[in-house]
C-alpha cells in the first residue's frame, strides 16, 4: 500500500509540473493562501517551519465533520479515540505514536487541544463541535517551547470565527439515517462603530446504531445543544478586545461497546459459586457493531461552560496579547468492561473539573527579526468519583453487597507556571535561525480515598501525596528560503509532560508517583509551491527519542487481585515522515493526498508487565493515507454542482499496552462522498453526503481482561455507514 500511494503522489506531482507551462497562461485560479498561528504569530503556512495540517471551515463543512475527532481521516500520522471513560465526548489524540489513552484525573493528554489559545485540560469534554470553527491546525511533534503543558506529541490548535463589521448570518439543517437531525445557526451583528456581536447555536440529534439487548436502548445516540456568544470591541486601531463564552449540554447513552471474545478465567468458578451465574454463558453477539450485550445503564451526560477575555494591544512596534479564561466541566458516564449483562466488571464515572488560565504574550515582527515572549499560569481543580461494580469486591463480607459496588474518590489540584520565548532572525535574505526556550514548573496535590477492599484487608483506603516537577524545553532550528516557493528547514526540540500519581491504588503502597515523559525530537522538512501556485507539496522526516513513556498497565497484586496503574514503561525511538500534496490542476478540479509513516523501536524496557521488545504503542498505525478531491461543474445561468470525496486508510494497530490478539484491528479504509449544489450567488447550498459508505466495521478502543483471570474481551466500535442531506442558507 505504501508503495502504491507513494507512486500515485509522485505521478500526480510530476503530471502537474509537466502541465505548468500550459496552466501559466491563466492566472484566474490557484490554491488559496493559508495563514496559521503555529508559532503564536500569524504567518503564511508555506513560511512556517513546522509540520502542520490545516483543515479550514469550508473543508469541515464540505466533509460534514461535526466533531474535531473526525479530522483523523484527513491528517497524516494522527489517531483519535474517545477513550474508555464511556463518553463519546472524550478526545484522545495521538500524533506520531505519542498520546495518552487514560481519562483519569491523574493522567494528562500527550497531545493538547487549544481553543483560541485556551488549553483544554481534560480529554473528557474536549471533542468539541465544529459549528463555529474557522480552522483547525494540527501541529506535529513536540510544541513545548511555545504551547507548553502536555504538547509532547503535538497540539490541535483550534481558531473560531470572530465577530466583524458585516451584518450576516447562516442557518443549516441536516437530516440523515439513524434518526439524525442537526441544526445550527450563526448571526454576526455590527451593533455600532467598532462593536460587534456574534451568536452561534447548534443542536445534534441521532438515535444511535447499536441496540442493547437488555433494554432495547440504542447506544451511540446523541442529544446535544451548544452555543457561543462573542462580543468584540475595537475602540481604536491599536486595541481589540473579545469577550467570549460557550456552553454545551449533552445527553446520551454510553459509547457503543460489547463483549467480542470469551475464554475461561481463574475467577469464573468463584463468580458462579457466589451468584449462581456462569459468566461463560454470555457469548459475544454475532453482529457486535449493531448489538450490545452490556448491562451497565448510565447516561453519557456532559455539561461544559467556558468564558474567556482576549485583549490585543498594539504598543507601537510591539504587540501585547492577554488571554484570560475560566472553564468548568461535569461529566457522568460509565463503561461495562466485561461487555455482558452481569456486574462482572462495570464502572461508573463522575468528573467535576474547573480550570483557570492566564497567558501574556509580547511579540514583534520586523524585516529581520520576529519574536514572542510570554508567561503562563494554569490552575486546575478536579473532583472525580468512580463506582466499581467488580467481582473481587463481592467475594466475602464485609464488602459491598452484590449490585452495589464501592466508590473511590480522587481530589486533584494542579498548578502550572511557565515563562517562554522564541525568536527567528534572518541572517541573510535566504538564511535564518530560530531559538526558543520554555521553563515550566508544575505541582500536583492528589488525595484518593477508597472502599473496603481485599487488598487492604477490609480497611478503607485513604492516601494523599504532593509532587512537583520543573523542566527546560528548548527549540533550535535553521531555515533556508531557497526560492520564493521553496522553504527547507531543520530543527531540534525538547518536549515534556509532567509526572503524576497512580490514580487507581488498591492499597497504600500502590499510590506512588511516576516520572515525567520527555522527548528529544529531530526533524528536517520542506514547504514548496509550484506550477503557478497550483501545486503545494509539504513534507517532514522526524526522529524522536521518547523516554519515560507513561502507559496504563495491568498487574496482579499479592492477593491475586488485578489493578491498573500508570507507570513509566521505558524508552523508544520513533521514526517516520509525512508528505502532503494539494493541487488544483484545472479550475474545476481540486485534489489532495497525504501519507504518514511511523515506526517505533524500544531502546530500554523497565521491569513492568506487558511490555516486550515487540510491544506496539497503543493506537499507532505504522501507515496512514488519504486521497480525495472535488470536481465542480458549472451550470449555465444557475450556479454549480460539485462532486467530492476522499478515501482514508490506516494500517493495523493495537489498542492496548499488552497488544492482545483479541484487540488487534487490521488495516482498513473508509470512503466518504458528497454532492453539493449551490447557485452563483452562493446564498444557499444543498448537499447529499455519505460517510463510511462501504460500511466498514472497526474498533476504536478495547480491553482484554482474560489474561487477568476474567472471561471477556470488550471492544468499542466506530460508526457504521451514515448518509443524509444538508440544506444551508447564508443571510
Amino acid at each position: 500500500m505504501v508503495g502504491r500511494l507513494t507512486t500515485f503522489t509522485a505521478t500526480a506531482a510530476a503530471a502537474l509540473m509537466a502541465a505548468e507551462p500550459v496552466m501559466a497562461e491563466s492566472e484566474s485560479f490557484g490554491l488559496e493562501e493559508i495563514v496559521v498561528t503555529a508559532r503564536k504569530i500569524e504567518e503564511r503556512l508555506q513560511n512556517t517551519p513546522v509540520s502542520v495540517t490545516v483543515i479550514s471551515s469550508k473543508a469541515l463543512s464540505d466533509f460534514s465533520m461535526t466533531s474535531i475527532g473526525e479530522i483523523e481521516a484527513v491528517t497524516p500520522n494522527l489517531q483519535f479515540t474517545s477513550g474508555f471513560s464511556g463518553s463519546a465526548a472524550g478526545a484522545n489524540f495521538f500524533i506520531r505514536g505519542i498520546g495518552q489513552l487514560d481519562f483519569l484525573s491523574t493522567s494528562d493528554p500527550g497531545v493538547a487541544t487549544f481553543v483560541d489559545g485556551v488549553y483544554l485540560a481534560r480529554t473528557v469534554g474536549s471533542a468539541i463541535d465544529t459549528a463555529d470553527i474557522e480552522r483547525i491546525e494540527v501541529l506535529r511533534g513536540p510544541q513545548g517551547t511555545l504551547f507548553g503543558k502536555n504538547t509532547i506529541g503535538g497540539a490541535v490548535n483550534i481558531t473560531t470565527a470572530k465577530p466583524n463589521d458585516e451584518l450576516k448570518g447562516f442557518v443549516e439543517a441536516t437530516a440523515g439515517n439513524y434518526g439524525r437531525y442537526d441544526g445550527r445557526f450563526t448571526a454576526n451583528v455590527p451593533v455600532s462603530d467598532g462593536f460587534f456581536v456574534k451568536l452561534t447555536g447548534v443542536t445534534r440529534n441521532n438515535d444511535g446504531f447499536m441496540k442493547r439487548i437488555v433494554d432495547g436502548v440504542k447506544l451511540g445516540d446523541d442529544k446535544t445543544v451548544a452555543g457561543s456568544l462573542q462580543a468584540r470591541w475595537v475602540p481604536s486601531e491599536d486595541l481589540d478586545i473579545i469577550l467570549a463564552t460557550d456552553v454545551t449540554r449533552r445527553r446520551a447513552h454510553i459509547v457503543p461497546h460489547t463483549a467480542t471474545a470469551v475464554a475461561p478465567g481463574a475467577l469464573t468458578a468463584a463468580w458462579e459459586a457466589l451468584t449462581g451465574v456462569d459468566p461463560l454463558s454470555f457469548q459475544p453477539a454475532e453482529d457486535p457493531q449493531k448489538v450490545s450485550a452490556t448491562g451497565i445503564r448510565p447516561t453519557d451526560d456532559l455539561d461544559v461552560f467556558g468564558v474567556s477575555l482576549t485583549v490585543n494591544y498594539n504598543l507601537g512596534d510591539i504587540s501585547l496579547k492577554s488571554i484570560s479564561a475560566y472553564r468548568e466541566m461535569e461529566a457522568v458516564t460509565g463503561t461495562d468492561f466485561d461487555g455482558t449483562p452481569i456486574q462482572w466488571n462495570d464502572q461508573l464515572v463522575n468528573q467535576d473539573q474547573k480550570q483557570y488560565s492566564q497567558e501574556i504574550q509580547l511579540s514583534q515582527q520586523t524585516e529581520r527579526f520576529k519574536w514572542v515572549l510570554g508567561g503562563y499560569y494554569l490552575r486546575e481543580d478536579i473532583k472525580e468519583r468512580i463506582k466499581n461494580n467488580f467481582i473481587l469486591f463481592y467475594i466475602a463480607p464485609p464488602f459491598a453487597e452484590i449490585g452495589e459496588g464501592p466508590i473511590s474518590s480522587t481530589d486533584l489540584k494542579s498548578d502550572n507556571f511557565a515563562l517562554f520565548g522564541q525568536g527567528t532572525y534572518s541572517l541573510t535574505d535566504k538564511f535564518s535561525v530560530t531559538a526558543g526556550l520554555r521553563w515550566t514548573y508544575e505541582k500536583k496535590d492528589v488525595a484518593v480515598s477508597g472502599p473496603f477492599s481485599l487488598a487492604t484487608g477490609g480497611l478503607p483506603l485513604n492516601v494523599a501525596g504532593e509532587e512537583s516537577w520543573d523542566n527546560l524545553s528548548p527549540r533550535l532550528g535553521v531555515e533556508y528560503q531557497a526560492s520564493e516557493d521553496l522553504l527547507i528547514y531543520a530543527h531540534v526540540t525538547r518536549g515534556f509532560k509532567s509526572g503524576s500519581f497512580n490514580g487507581r491504588p488498591d492499597r497504600n503502597n500502590d499510590f506512588n508517583p511516576y516520572d515525567p515523559e520527555k522527548v528529544w525530537a529531530y526533524a528536517i522538512g520542506f514547504k514548496s509551491e509550484f506550477a503557478g501556485n497550483r501545486v503545494r507539496v509539504n513534507g517532514e522526516a522526524f526522529w524522536t527519542q521518547y523516554s519515560g513513556i507513561q502507559l496504563v498497565t495491568a498487574l496482579i497484586d499479592s492477593n491475586g487481585q488485578p489493578f491498573f496503574p500508570v507507570a513509566n514503561a521505558g524508552d523508544l525511538d520513533i521514526r517516520g515522515f509525512e508528505l502532503e500534496l494539494t493541487a488544483r490542476p484545472t479550475e474545476e478540479l481540486s485534489v489532495f493526498a497525504n501519507i504518514g509513516v511511523t515506526d517505533e523501536k524500544w531502546t530500554e524496557i523497565l521491569p513492568i508487565a506487558l511490555v516486550t521488545e515487540d510491544t506496539r504503542l497503543p493506537l499507532l498505525s505504522h501507515f496512514t493515507a488519504v486521497v480525495g478531491g472535488d470536481y465542480t461543474v458549472s451550470l449555465s445561468n444557475f450556479g454549480s454542482l460539485s462532486f467530492g470525496g476522499h478515501y482514508s486508510y490506516r494500517s493495523e494497530f493495537f489498542v492496548d499496552t499488552g497488544n492482545s490478539e483479541f484487540l488487534n484491528q487490521e488495516g482498513f479504509g473508509t470512503l466518504d462522498a458528497r454532492i453539493i449544489l449551490s447557485p452563483e450567488s452562493e446564498t444557499w447550498q444543498f448537499k447529499i453526503w455519505g460517510k463510511n459508505l462501504t460500511d466498514k466495521t472497526y474498533i476504536t478502543w478495547a480491553q482484554d481482561l482474560i489474561p487477568l483471570g476474567l472471561t471477556h474481551a470488550t471492544s468499542f466500535f466506530g460508526r457504521p455507514r451514515e448518509y443524509g442531506v444538508t440544506f444551508s442558507v447564508r443571510l
